[in-house]
């Protein structure tokens, strides 16, 4: 519990300090400056304001899972007290939240938190196990009201993907 706790504070320092939102690219992908809203010092990145910001385009399959997710997430407004977040190099500086693209194409993020561990470990294991995946996903519980607080600084909205064994 204590790292979790480490984690989650980590999370919330860096949102506070300059949130490193990563969406992580294909292996031997070109990286798409169009889809960069900020960063810190990556060649031919941007900074704006004291925003840390690097997105990337996800793969196709990936996508498909995160507009399922999302579309479950649309039909169903609980409120757990916890939810679980995918994080990208948790503790360190480069560390990030996996977000989707939406409306596709729009160039504005969202965060899909998952109400049940099971449904963001399936989800993370399908980034894990997708060839093209640079980074590490790393399933986190983080208390809602504190993910909700930080999207909030960032103008990220999120969207909570409900638990897929309760559904009828």
């Amino acid at each position: 519990m204590k790292a979790i706790s480490l984690i989650f504070t980590l999370f919330l320092t860096s949102v506070v300090q300059g949130f490193l939102l990563v969406v992580p690219q294909k292996k031997n992908a070109k990286h798409n400056p169009n889809r960069m809203r900020s960063s810190s010092s990556s060649p031919g990145a941007k900074t704006t304001g004291s925003s840390t910001t690097l997105l990337f385009q996800t793969p196709n399959a990936i996508q498909e899972q995160e507009d399922n997710y999302l579309q479950l997430a649309m039909q169903y407004e609980r409120r757990p007290d916890v939810v679980y977040v995918i994080m990208y190099n948790p503790g360190t500086e480069q560390e990030g939240i996996h977000t989707m693209e939406f409306p596709r194409g729009s160039e504005t993020d969202l965060l899909l938190a998952f109400e049940s561990i099971e449904d963001c470990v399936g989800f993370s294991n399908s980034l894990r196990q997708d060839p093209n995946w640079q980074q590490e996903p790393v399933p986190t519980p983080t208390p809602l009201d504190q993910v909700e607080i930080a999207c909030q600084g960032m103008g990220l909205p999120i969207k909570i993907v409900p638990d897929t064994s309760q559904l009828g």
